[in-house]
């Protein structure tokens, strides 16, 4: 099973022995995705940087993959973190049974969610306990996805393609980077000229170009969710006659 696991950088110093039992305990029996990780985690950093992110979008990138990629999230949670919530929103998105871990509250008294598990640890033996616990059961307890949940995790992960795809065009150079730059601040402005000089160009469907981006981006479970969940019903076919 992958697991993707994260937490707070600035808790690293006070939470540190609790970080590598966490890892200690996911890495005896399965495959796992973390910044922990720091050969990986910069191999693909450097990867990301290559193709045009700056370093904190290509930490974003590895995090949003490492999670979509994940059978299950677990976040070490003590250390507040505005960016760590985010994670975990994806995560839920993604439709990852997700466990959140904190030496101080329970996270899940707060946020109502089917696949979100708070739970609260005092040290290192309860701890192992409890990460085990939830890898042994997240998989086998894990609802069904909904066609609502489906709908929002496709609407997140458009709109993560999209700002991918805007990101990129601004670092272009020529005149496709300059309109993507100038938007930012004149959007009409920008869409005249381009319509001006391009609206007469022969149009493909949108999903044609939309597509491959969408596909790359998207977990496996969107497709074969929607598959099942879209399925025609059945018509009676026979036809009754009448006199």
């Amino acid at each position: 099973m992958n697991v993707f696991f994260t937490t707070p950088f600035a808790g690293k110093n006070q939470y540190q022995p609790f970080i590598d039992k966490i890892v200690r305990v996911v890495r005896k029996e399965n495959q796992l995705i973390t910044p922990e990780d720091t050969s990986k985690y910069l191999a693909s950093i450097n990867d990301y940087e290559m193709q045009g992110l700056n370093r904190n979008h290509a930490h974003y990138a590895f995090i949003r993959q490492g999670i979509a990629s994940a059978d299950v999230v677990i976040i070490e949670a003590s250390e507040e973190d505005m960016r760590v919530g985010h994670e975990m929103t994806l995560a839920l998105l993604f439709h990852k049974p997700t466990l959140v871990l904190s030496q101080h509250q329970d996270y899940s008294s707060y946020i109502t969610h089917d696949l979100l598990h708070g739970a609260i640890y005092k040290d290192a033996t309860e701890l192992g306990d409890i990460v085990r616990d939830f890898l042994h059961t997240s998989q086998t307890g894990r609802p069904e996805a909904t066609m609502q949940t489906i709908d929002t995790s496709a609407d997140s992960l458009h709109s993560i393609a999209l700002a991918r795809l805007r990101q990129l065009a601004k670092q272009e150079v020529g005149q496709f980077g300059e309109w993507a730059r100038r938007a930012e601040e004149h959007p009409g402005a920008v869409a005249k000229e381009i319509h001006s000089k391009l609206g007469k160009l022969k149009k493909n469907p949108a999903w044609s170009v939309f597509a491959p981006i969408y596909n790359e981006d998207s977990p496996d479970y969107i497709q074969s969710g929607v598959a099942s969940l879209w399925r025609p019903s059945q018509q009676n076919t026979k036809s009754t006659k009448t006199s």
